[in-house]
C-alpha cells in the first residue's frame, strides 16, 4: 500500500507542477488521463469488495471532472463510462436497482457522446430512426470499436434492468447493431468479452 500511495504523491506533485506552468487543461487532462485509467485497472486486481466499493466513486468523480474541462474527448468519454460500468456491475446493480439505472443511464449518455464525435453516426443518433442509425453504424470503421462497444455494453443491462419500459426495449435491434459490427471489426476487443 505505501508503494501506492508514494505513486499518489508523485502524481499529485507533477499535477500541481503542470497546473501552475500554465498548462492547458486539455493537455494537463491528456496527461493525468492515463494514471486514473491505470489506477481503475489497478482497483480490478484487488478481490477486496470494499476497497472497490471505496475506490471507484473517486475515480468517477475525478473522470467527470476532467469531461468538464474536455467534455468531447473520445478517450475520456469512453473511460468514464468503463468506470461507470465497473461501478455499477460490481457494487450497485445487486443491492439498489434504481442507484444501478441512473449510473447504466449516464454511462449511455457517455457511450452515445462518444459515439457522437464521429459524423457518420451523429445525425442518426440523434434522430433516434432505426433505418439510418443500422445504416451508420455499418459505416464505422475499426477506430469506432471502443465508443461502440461501451455504449453497447451500457445499453444492455439498462434495457434488462428497465424491460418493462417499451421504449428501451425498442433500443435491442440498435444495441444488436453495434454487437454485430463490435464482432466484425474486432472480435478480440477487451479480452474477446463480446
Amino acid at each position: 500500500m505505501r508503494c501506492h500511495f508514494s505513486q499518489l504523491k508523485r502524481f499529485t506533485v507533477f499535477t500541481c507542477v503542470l497546473f501552475v506552468l500554465g498548462c492547458s487543461p486539455k493537455l494537463l487532462i491528456k496527461g493525468t488521463k492515463k494514471a486514473t485509467d491505470q489506477a481503475a485497472v489497478a482497483i480490478e486486481k484487488y478481490d477486496d469488495p470494499i476497497l472497490l466499493g471505496q475506490a471507484l466513486p473517486n475515480l468517477l468523480i475525478t473522470a467527470e471532472g476532467y469531461l468538464g474541462e474536455v467534455p468531447d474527448e473520445v478517450d475520456l468519454l469512453v473511460g468514464t463510462a468503463t468506470k461507470y460500468s465497473k461501478y455499477a456491475s460490481h457494487d450497485v446493480e445487486y443491492v439498489d436497482k434504481d442507484h444501478a439505472i441512473k449510473l447504466y443511464r449516464r454511462r449511455l449518455e457517455l457511450g452515445m457522446r462518444a459515439l457522437k464525435q464521429n459524423k457518420k453516426i451523429a445525425k442518426p443518433l440523434r434522430d433516434g430512426s432505426l433505418e439510418p442509425f443500422l445504416s451508420a453504424v455499418r459505416a464505422l470503421t475499426k477506430s469506432d470499436v471502443p465508443a461502440l462497444y461501451v455504449t453497447m455494453s451500457n445499453w444492455l443491462p439498462l434495457i434488462s434492468l428497465t424491460s418493462s419500459d417499451p421504449e428501451m426495449l425498442m433500443g435491442l435491434p440498435k444495441v444488436e447493431a453495434i454487437m454485430y459490427k463490435v464482432l466484425e471489426l474486432d472480435e478480440t476487443y477487451n479480452h474477446g468479452a463480446i
